[in-house]
């Protein structure tokens, strides 16, 4: 896709945008903003994504926000992004923002609210459960987060992948009080429920944007797409990829993304 095919409807809604008094572009990352690896640990952004952020990062009237199902440090890690970069991790289950101080490590600061000890138990008692999973299924791989533990059978064979996942829904996702929040070849185990879709609307209304935009990927992100959809706020929303969606607009993959996003930097006044 090239800046020439851009979509003549979405680059409308983009110049629609651009104009906002306030605008707020929150991002999903693995699939959006980085194509989707083997090991979570090895994506990047596209490069091209770098400099159009420090556009974003720059301009006096947006908000830039990262909305990922990473845990905050995964996120910080991986995401190339501007210094203060709002971060949302775990899918809502962290708030933050990412911190770039110059020749040294990003790292996501954040003020999360302890597990309680109930929580605390109920965790590690999944995660034990996950962990005989990934043991009796070659290929299948734990990623723990502060109030979770995800099931990732990317690496694994079909086979072997589907029937992990069966096992984490009929196992630790049925114990009472976990929350199961399933995407692309992963299963996320959590004491606490947030989605996408509250994190974003609580970003609005932190930010007092007047106009809202939202790209992701993957099965979670619909939660935001239908919250922005039941909002009232003007907003765009951006499907990466295929497969059914409540987005108001869909691109190929990351590199349609980076023409979008590149197409609406070049429109902010």
């Amino acid at each position: 896709m090239t800046m020439a095919s851009l979509d003549p409807d979405l680059a409308a809604a983009l110049n629609r945008a651009a104009d906002a008094a306030h605008l707020l572009v929150a991002l999903d990352f693995d699939g959006s903003l980085a194509p989707l690896v083997d090991r979570p640990e090895d994506a990047r952004m596209l490069p091209r994504f770098i400099p159009i952020l420090e556009r974003f990062a720059e301009h006096p009237h947006l908000t830039l926000a990262l909305v990922s199902g990473r845990a905050g440090d995964s996120l910080a890690a991986c995401a190339e992004v501007p210094d203060h970069t709002i971060a949302v991790g775990s899918h809502g289950s962290q708030h933050g923002e990412i911190l770039a101080a110059p020749h040294r490590r990003r790292r996501f600061v954040s003020e999360e609210a302890p597990l309680s000890a109930e929580e605390a138990q109920l965790l590690a008692l999944v995660r034990s459960d996950a962990h005989a999973i990934a043991t009796s299924h070659p290929g299948v791989h734990l990623e723990d987060k502060p109030t979770a533990v995800v099931v990732h059978t990317r690496r694994a064979a079909p086979q072997v992948g589907a029937a992990a996942q069966e096992a984490a829904r009929r196992g630790p996702a049925a114990r009472p009080g976990v929350s199961a929040l399933e995407g692309k070849e992963v299963i996320e185990l959590a004491v606490r429920t947030a989605t996408k879709g509250e994190a974003l609307l609580n970003l609005v209304r932190q930010t007092g944007a007047t106009f809202a935009i939202y790209a992701g990927d993957d099965v979670t992100d619909e939660h935001a797409f239908s919250a922005l959809a039941n909002a009232d706020i003007p907003h765009l929303t951006i499907r990466v990829g295929p497969g059914e969606s409540a987005a108001t607009h869909r691109v190929a993959d990351p590199e349609a993304l980076a023409d979008a996003l590149s197409h609406l930097a070049d429109r902010l006044s």
